[in-house]
């Protein structure tokens, strides 16, 4: 259940606050699920990666999500990781460009209106 201040916005169904903090831990999530999602989000964008190894990022997830359903070592994860950090900055750094190009899309007109 979430507890919120200051402006808040409702449709019936759900509501937004400008602050909001929960004030139960989720079950449901643990490093199982936080490891898999984070799995999920790495293969959203793995074609930015560029690896200069012999890994691939295809192989990295499928070691995190084996990992998370305990069906590979810790010494696999570890040589994933140290593969997938080889080139991590870059990779987020083409995901934050991404990020704002895309931002910027949405809301760019209206920034130059403003600075008109």
């Amino acid at each position: 259940m979430p507890e919120g201040r200051g402006n808040t916005d409702s449709d019936g169904s759900k509501t937004a606050y400008a602050q909001a903090r929960l004030l139960y831990q989720i079950e449901t999530w643990n490093e199982r699920t936080s490891r898999l999602f984070a799995a999920d989000c790495a293969e959203r964008v793995a074609h930015l990666y560029k690896l200069k190894t012999e890994w691939q990022p295809a192989q990295i997830i499928e070691v995190v999500r084996r990992y998370a359903n305990g069906e590979a070592t810790k010494e696999e994860l570890a040589a994933a990781g140290a593969a997938a950090g080889e080139e991590y900055a870059a990779a987020w750094a083409a995901e934050r460009k991404w990020q704002w190009a895309r931002l910027l899309y949405y809301i760019g007109n209206e920034i130059k209106e403003r600075e008109a």
